[in-house]
């Protein structure tokens, strides 16, 4: 929910996921890892146990690449009801 509401409406949801990408992705690749992730929500002031972090990465990680994609983000929090 905490990420989730960095967008204003479902409209915004797709623009929010790609400025997620730029905001977390540290090596430009345009996907975040899991160290992009941990070091990206810490910057939002969500700090995760690696149990959580796992998690999460498996509940955003849709096609378990390793990685994550706006598409990915996009789909997740477009479900999320803020």
């Amino acid at each position: 929910m905490k990420i989730a509401n960095g967008a204003d409406d479902i409209n915004n949801m797709r623009q929010y996921s790609k400025q997620l990408i730029k905001k977390f992705d540290k090596d430009n690749d345009g996907y975040i890892s899991i160290s992009e992730l941990t070091q990206g929500l810490r910057t939002m002031g969500i700090y995760l146990s690696n149990e959580e972090r796992d998690a999460l990465m498996s509940k955003f990680d849709t096609n378990r690449d390793g990685n994550i994609s706006d598409a990915e983000i996009y789909n997740v929090l477009s479900r999320i009801n803020t």
